[in-house]
């Protein structure tokens, strides 16, 4: 009767404890581990030593989450508990180190664009429940309308409350989203 850990069970979002740990080891490091560096140094030396503690545990938790799946190859389905955990680690990472940016580097703004582009891209990776419908209304139009410039939404059977609107049909047309467009 112990309260052991089960990923398979998870079902709540893991990213507000990763981030109070993220946020802990960059002030540890600030205050305790490099406080008699210079002030121009301590904020990058911090940055580092998060990011010491981010690479590898991200790593195994990526890795982790592509073998426990039996659908590791299908980038269309839904999370499992593994990938979630995997993505609210690196989010909270991200995070801080995103704020450390915007507070101590303003200036880098590569890095802060890299940073936005990428907790945008975990972002939508975390959820899937908003994807998933957006792709059965796409495959939709593929397989009822065939002609995506004129429209202006789609109801289908199975999904009557998603509307795709016609300024999403002329970009989804030309990223050419999930591999296919409705022609």
């Amino acid at each position: 009767m112990g309260m052991e850990y089960d990923a398979s069970s998870t079902t709540g979002s893991m990213f507000l404890p990763f981030l109070a740990m993220f946020g802990a080891i960059y002030l540890l490091g600030y205050f305790v581990v490099f406080r008699r560096w210079s002030l121009q140094q301590r904020p990058d030396a911090s940055s580092c030593l998060t990011s010491l503690f981010h690479g590898t545990p991200a790593t195994l938790l990526a890795l982790r989450a592509v073998l426990s799946s039996s659908r590791a190859g299908d980038l269309a389905a839904p999370n499992m508990p593994a990938d979630d955990l995997a993505l609210d680690f690196s989010t909270a990472y991200f995070t801080v180190d995103l704020i450390h940016y915007l507070v101590f580097l303003p200036h880098e703004v590569l890095f802060v664009a890299h940073h936005l582009a990428t907790l945008y891209v975990f972002a939508t990776c975390r959820a899937a429940e908003i994807c998933h419908p957006l792709k059965r209304k796409l495959s939709c139009c593929k397989r009822n309308d065939r002609n995506l410039p004129s429209c202006t939404e789609y109801s289908c059977a199975f999904d009557q409350d998603l509307t795709v609107p016609r300024a999403f049909t002329r970009i989804a047309k030309k990223m050419d989203v999930y591999g296919y467009w409705c022609t």
